[in-house]
């Protein structure tokens, strides 16, 4: 067998041009951006000041909260809610505090300072069988009433029962038959 020897071509290329030097800052004609305001560091208003204050508290606690879950009220505290338990931090101490509700209806404070605390503050306050007071408001934070809001409102959703597409429809016939009786006008 022959071997095949292969021709290469060579390119032929113009002679490139030098690049231009480039401008400095002194020789440009205009200088078009204006310089970026400075933004001050960290958090601008007291609320932003609390909310940061509880975050990295809940960092070292390694509490299981994301950081964007806290909301500041006036008095300077952070709160947060965790499922059905409402977390207050004071910004002055590194510990929390939970209120958890019982079947009995009152909420029970326990002082949080990680992930077992919280356990055990849940499974005490399930555990209550003594009947309470109904608790004070002064002791209490304000989201409170919300906790009980949203406890209600899971409650709610448990107890409805769904509908099938046929007492649907038998629903609708019914609105449907009720609006076309006319009404009578009040008489002035």
């Amino acid at each position: 067998m022959g071997t095949k020897a292969r021709t290469r071509t060579r390119k032929t290329t113009t002679a490139k041009k030098p690049p231009a030097p480039a401008r400095t800052h002194a020789a440009s004609t205009a200088e078009l951006r204006q310089a970026l305001p400075v933004r001050p560091l960290g958090p601008r208003s007291d609320t932003e000041l609390a909310c940061a204050r509880a975050a990295l508290a809940n960092a070292e606690a390694r509490l299981p909260i994301p950081v964007t879950a806290w909301h500041a009220d006036p008095n300077g505290q952070a709160n947060t809610i965790l499922g059905n338990t409402v977390i207050t931090h004071t910004g002055r101490t590194p510990h929390f505090t939970a209120y958890t509700p019982c079947p009995n209806g009152a909420h029970h404070q326990h002082t949080l300072t990680g992930p077992a605390d919280l356990t055990e503050a849940r499974t005490r306050a399930a555990r209550c069988t003594s009947p309470h007071l109904p608790p004070r408001p002064a002791q209490t934070p304000k989201v409170l009433p919300l906790s009980n809001g949203l406890h209600r409102a899971r409650i709610a959703a448990e107890e409805t029962t769904e509908l099938s597409t046929a007492d649907i429809a038998a629903g609708l016939a019914e609105r449907t038959a009720a609006a076309d009786e006319p009404k009578e006008h009040p008489q002035p």
